[in-house]
């Protein structure tokens, strides 16, 4: 039994419910028969437990002295401010509401192309991040979450090596929203993306993101996910001055369930326009509206693990996006098998090159 307890207060009923405790478990150790017949009394609060039958009554192993401890903590901190009782497979945990509802920590590999790669580079690495969510309001499901992300990567070419000198890119995501799972089938998020990378100069964009879906069956969902440029950067390849901009995108998505407990997300939508600017041919005029496609894939492999990635692509391929990431994801506290649809998860996904798009122009 795990218990998170706050400051014991020194007072009259507890003293006697710890003395009681006590001379349970001494009364355990004893050659002591008593009649069945008497009743035995535990006195509490502002209660008695009448047991007939007495020898059940007494704790005779050190589980049943843990439950008798456990009952008079419940008795002690059941009303206490800012506490719940959560139960998970048998097991009573009393929680502060400021511990997170759900947390999750993501490894894998990341490999991404955008505009901003100015036409001759692509890049590969791994990728970590963590989500976390939080209830406001627990009977309605609205939730609060909070998530970053890191991702290390390698240039795929030597182009920018050769050039300019630049070998690698450091990328540091954050998102921060709201969402809520509601009971008549209507799930949204709403929140802010940032992203800091280190690159071949240093650059800090964000954006807006939202998901609004709806379920249509038992194992189906329709809705969209858009992503609304907010934060734009100018910089530097090597002597040439360069702004990178987040591409706006609105996508349609179809989510579903399948009996393996497989949950497969698949979209189609369109990004605004994208320059075609190459650092050694030279630049075409933008291109746009584009047409784009995505997924998104969680198979739970346990009650803690699954495989989790997404994948979204902007055309033309040559001059537009292929971002992609796959990995493994542990939830602690288990719920794997149902977490892509269970009311503490966050609707969003931390930010990463998939969901974050960005454009280069001179």
């Amino acid at each position: 039994m795990l218990a998170t307890m706050p400051r014991l207060e020194i007072s009259p009923a507890n003293i006697l419910r710890f003395l009681a405790a006590s001379a349970a478990a001494l009364l355990a150790s004893l050659p002591v028969t008593l009649d069945a017949a008497e009743p035995f009394s535990l006195w509490t609060h502002e209660e008695s437990i009448a047991v007939e039958d007495s020898e059940s009554a007494i704790p005779e192993t050190l589980t049943e002295n843990l439950q008798m401890v456990q009952y008079l903590e419940e008795q002690t901190y059941a009303d206490e401010p800012g506490y719940e009782e959560v139960y998970d497979e048998g097991t009573n945990w009393n929680s502060p509401s400021y511990f997170p509802a759900h947390v999750n920590l993501f490894n894998g590999i990341d490999a991404s192309r955008q505009p901003q790669d100015f036409g001759v580079n692509a890049l590969f690495g791994g990728r970590l991040h963590i989500n976390t969510s939080w209830f406001l309001n627990e009977e309605t499901g609205l939730a609060l979450q909070a998530g970053t992300g890191f991702n290390y990567s390698d240039n795929g070419v030597q182009v920018f090596e050769r050039i300019e000198g630049t070998q690698h890119r450091y990328q540091s995501f954050s998102t921060f929203g709201l969402f809520q799972r509601g009971d008549n089938g209507i799930t949204w998020g709403a929140g802010f993306d940032l992203l800091y990378q280190d690159y071949y100069d240093n650059f800090l964009l964000g954006q807006w993101r939202g998901n609004l879906g709806i379920t249509v069956t038992e194992n189906d969902d329709l809705g969209v996910w858009f992503a609304i440029p907010q934060i734009s950067d100018r910089g530097n390849f090597g002597s040439i001055p360069v702004k990178l901009k987040p591409i706006q995108q609105v996508n349609f998505y179809w989510k579903r369930i399948w009996p393996s407990s497989v949950v497969t997300t698949n979209w189609v939508g369109w990004a605004n326009e994208h320059g075609e600017v190459n650092v050694v041919l030279g630049d075409y005029e933008p291109n746009g509206p584009c047409f784009i496609y995505g997924t998104e894939l969680h198979a739970p492999l346990n009650d803690y693990l699954a495989i989790f990635g997404q994948g979204n692509f902007i055309r033309p391929a040559d001059t537009g996006t292929l971002d992609a990431y796959l990995g493994i994801v542990l939830y602690l506290g288990g719920g794997a098998k149902d977490a892509p649809y269970r009311r503490d998860t966050p609707v969003l996904a931390v930010a990463n090159n998939p969901t974050f798009s960005n454009d280069l122009s001179r």
